[in-house]
């Protein structure tokens, strides 16, 4: 039990010590960014998330250097920045009768255990988030697929990953029992989990699905991976059109579940796909020896990872001259979200705002997810707390997904607006850098409790009692007592005063 901990302790300590000289680490203001938008999207469904992949074929193959302790660790590196889902392709080996990345000499086992291993380190509320692996099959795997036809593709899951960080066909129709599965309408028999009931609920971390194949093992003997009609899966981006132009178009690619578009891109043109609505599979290489150095993909990984927030500078702040000319205060204090349009630069918008600044406010029209409207009336960060900054039936909102994003775009294009900057419902106020939805008096969920002032005002009076107490046992045990000291003088008194007692009864 303890050579396993000291184990396990080496492997983290060491691959540590990789991963800081092979990668650099996410400035804060970049894992902050990160945080937020996870948060953004905690209730919407998790077939309407982007989750950026590496299809790591393509993306890992083309690299001479990479041996299978260099391929696994460069796993471990791209999800420690980020990445959220795997494509796989997958060769069965008939002599050793097990399964292998295709063209490689790494078992998939290995791979699963790689990430279960990530799994247990992230699994907390501040880092947790959802992974997903689709499996692809190669044709020569689909062709002799008689001879594992009776296999258990359970078992292999099982031997690399936890089962209970797998989210499961049976789990998935469980919430569906308890009409806990949504669409963009509401509560739907066919829809998805929220992200929050996923992560924080439920407890899962992982989506296995298949992309083909399905029919080479029994369904029953597959609780654990979800079938390829579950998945739309797009290998090219030339048939698309992005980006989408009306709100029917959103409407339209809002229904399909779980989309995805597998291809080698620029990070100039990531957005508009991810407004798409799609996650985004590259297939660019990654250069091992190279991630230490400012290049090329780690710009575009980057960018994979942010639809809100600037990649480049996630805590860009509004001009601050502009500031000047629009507040009508004298208070300054850059802890709230304001979203930034501009007709010709598709970039992401969320900037940071000084709350005291005047504009107007974004505003949801109930609980329809694409339809908004500009406020007339502009005020400070702060008075979106009044009930006339949004018209009838709208709320103080903000843009929970990528369609949610672009179908703002739309409407301001439809409205007119060249340019605009307005109010959204995310700030900092209640804790520097802990970036929440909620309105002003939102609590930062992440914040430690108490504070250095309450601890002492509780320790301090304890800890003087407790003095006191100790100093009185010092002074009983060390003092001499008069009463003691005197016992002998007492005894004679006493003797003498009983002498002169009259015996019997008084006459």
């Amino acid at each position: 039990m303890v050579l396993t901990l000291l184990r396990y302790l080496c492997f983290w300590a060491f691959f540590g010590v990789s991963l800081a000289q092979e990668w650099p680490p996410f400035s804060n203001e970049m894992i902050n960014a990160l945080r937020s938008q996870r948060d953004l999207m905690t209730n919407v469904s998790i077939d309407q998330i982007p989750f950026p992949g590496i299809s790591i074929k393509p993306a890992l193959s083309q690299s001479n250097t990479l041996n299978q302790t260099a391929y696994l660790e460069t796993i471990s590196e791209l999800l420690n920045h980020g990445i959220q889902t795997f494509q796989i392709d997958l060769e069965f080996d008939t002599s050793s009768q097990d399964w292998f990345l295709e063209d490689t000499g790494t078992r998939f086992v290995d791979v699963l255990s790689t990430i279960n291993e990530y799994l247990g380190v992230s699994n907390t509320d501040l880092n947790a988030n959802l992974i997903s692996i689709l499996i692809r099959f190669n044709n020569d795997t689909l062709k002799k697929s008689n001879l594992f036809k009776n296999s258990n593709f359970t078992s292999v899951l099982e031997e690399g990953m936890s089962v209970g960080y797998i989210y499961s066909k049976n789990d998935l129709a469980n919430d569906r029992a308890l009409n806990q599965t949504w669409d963009i309408n509401g509560y739907s028999k066919d829809g998805w989990v929220s992200l929050n009931r996923f992560l924080y609920v439920v407890k899962r971390r992982v989506v296995f699905g298949f992309l083909n194949g399905d029919d080479m093992f029994q369904q029953d003997d597959n609780p654990l991976v979800f079938p390829s009609e579950t998945f739309h899966y797009v290998t090219e981006e030339g048939t698309l059109q992005c980006p989408l132009k009306t709100m029917d178009d959103i409407g339209e690619m809002s229904k399909k579940q779980w989309r995805f578009l597998e291809g080698n891109f620029t990070y100039r043109n990531f957005l508009q796909y991810i407004e798409c609505g799609y996650s985004l599979i590259l297939t660019n290489p990654v250069q091992r020896s190279n991630l230490s150095q400012e290049n090329e993909f780690q710009r575009r990984l980057t960018s994979l990872l942010l639809w809100s927030w600037n990649a480049t500078t996630p805590d860009d702040i509004l001009d601050a001259d502009e500031d000047d000319a629009n507040s009508n205060s004298q208070y300054v204090a850059y802890r709230c979200g304001v979203f930034t349009y501009t007709e010709h630069e598709y970039l992401a918008p969320f900037k940071i705002g000084n709350c005291y600044r005047s504009m107007p406010y974004l505003c949801r029209y109930s609980d329809r997810a694409y339809v908004w409207n500009i406020s007339e009336e502009q005020g400070t960060y702060f008075d979106s707390e009044k009930d006339h900054v949004c018209p009838g039936d709208h709320q103080f909102g903000i843009p929970r997904n990528p369609l949610q994003q672009r179908s703002i775009r739309i409407y301001l294009e439809e409205e007119g607006f060249d340019e605009k900057d307005f109010w959204i419902d995310i700030n900092s106020i209640s804790v520097k850098n802990c970036w929440i939805s909620g309105g002003t008096y939102a609590s930062c969920p992440y914040q430690r409790y108490g504070s250095t002032s309450n601890y002492l005002a509780m320790i301090i009076p304890s800890a003087l009692i407790a003095f006191f107490l100790l100093l009185v046992m010092f002074y009983f045990n060390w003092a001499h007592i008069p009463i003691q000291d005197n016992r002998n003088n007492w005894k004679r008194i006493i003797t003498a005063y009983s002498k002169e007692e009259v015996e019997g009864v008084p006459s």
